[in-house]
């Protein structure tokens, strides 16, 4: 029976020799040198790109406006703008949610293991509790800004 580390220690002298065929390969002209000098080089060079820049939200926490330099109101404008993303997320996730067990619900009455109200009570409930996920969740963004 072979040792557990055997393995291990068979990959590692597999590529032990493989880094020493290729020290040992030679570089075939010297116009691949100065290839790869002046490929070197230019991946070296800054970008020389500006960094885009972000524009300050108008409003932020409270409805306060956002001044120019205003940090702290910069990041709560930026916090209001992140929960009404995880708002519509949640929403649309719990409306998709609703959908697929509106799907399995009718398979299951295609199938004869549920009765139309079972299917109508489900599709009821779907609806009103999605109105209420998405009533909340405007309250928490309009209470925020």
């Amino acid at each position: 029976m072979q040792p557990k580390f055997e393995p291990l220690v068979a990959v590692a002298r597999r590529a032990r020799d493989r880094l020493r065929a290729l020290k040992s390969l030679p570089i075939a002209s010297t116009a691949g040198t100065a290839g790869a000098a002046a490929l070197a080089t230019l991946m070296s060079q800054p970008a020389l790109a500006a960094l885009p820049t972000i524009a300050t939200p108008a409003t932020g926490v409270g409805g306060a406006a956002v001044q120019q330099g205003d940090w702290i109101g910069t990041i709560g404008a930026i916090f209001v703008a992140v929960v009404a993303i995880i708002v519509l997320v949640l929403c649309a996730w719990f409306f998709l949610q609703g959908i697929m067990g509106l799907i399995t619900k009718w398979k299951d009455y295609s199938n004869g293991r549920a009765q139309i109200g079972d299917l109508k009570e489900y599709f009821v409930m779907v609806i009103l509790s999605s109105v209420v996920v998405v009533l909340l969740g405007g309250y928490a963004v309009s209470t925020m800004s």
